[in-house]
């Protein structure tokens, strides 16, 4: 899916799109478009964890087919390309350059919208994030932590330096008061940017 030539990709999502989104994982394509297919029972937008499989690579191109033949009999479908490396608590061992070659093809295979971790687009170089940028999908910055419930104004900031389409932050709730703080957050500054809260 991709967006018409006078609406953003930030805009386009937001006018095709539900707030649900299933993120889908599989060892293998198989798999992960098996997941897909029962997936779409319930939603149109989802988030293919291209980090999941062997090969995320190889993986772009089926997704594709299978996303060209649901449209042709049902229409579009929404769908995020991730591919978190090990490093920061995906499943990709490669390196930052293969990582952003895989987003960037997934790109021209229709995905709409790219997701980068922080520590990712800490690393890359600002003609590394325009290349990015110019395939005409929307960037997501994303952070994880997987122990606590952070300070989340904190991170805004650091990810708002990279002007992204989409800001997410997921933290690890301990408590319901963690909970509470996620969504009285998301709550206090959805005005200042698209925003994708989670609390674990």
């Amino acid at each position: 899916m991709q967006p018409t030539q006078n609406i953003s990709p930030a805009a386009y999502l937001r006018s095709r799109v539900g707030r649900v989104c299933v993120a889908l994982q599989g060892a293998t394509v198989t798999e992960l478009l098996s997941r897909a297919q029962a997936a779409l029972a319930e939603s149109q937008f989802l988030e293919f964890r291209l980090d999941s499989v062997d090969h995320p690579a190889a993986a772009i191109a089926p997704i594709a087919e299978f996303l060209s033949e649901h449209k042709a009999r049902h229409g579009d479908v929404a769908v995020i390309a991730p591919c978190r490396r090990k490093a920061y608590g995906g499943g990709f061992a490669g390196t930052l350059v293969a990582e952003l070659a895989i987003l960037a093809d997934a790109a021209k295979a229709g995905f709409a919208l790219l997701d980068l971790e922080i520590e990712s687009a800490e690393e890359c170089s600002p003609a590394q994030l325009e290349t990015l940028r110019q395939t005409g999908a929307a960037l997501q910055i994303s952070f994880h932590d997987f122990a606590q419930t952070g300070d989340p104004d904190a991170i805004f900031e650091r990810i708002q330096q990279f002007s992204p389409e989409f800001v997410k932050i997921v933290s690890t709730a301990r408590s319901l008061t963690d909970s509470m703080r996620m969504l009285n957050w998301l709550k206090e500054r959805s005005g200042e940017a698209q925003l994708v809260g989670i609390a674990m």
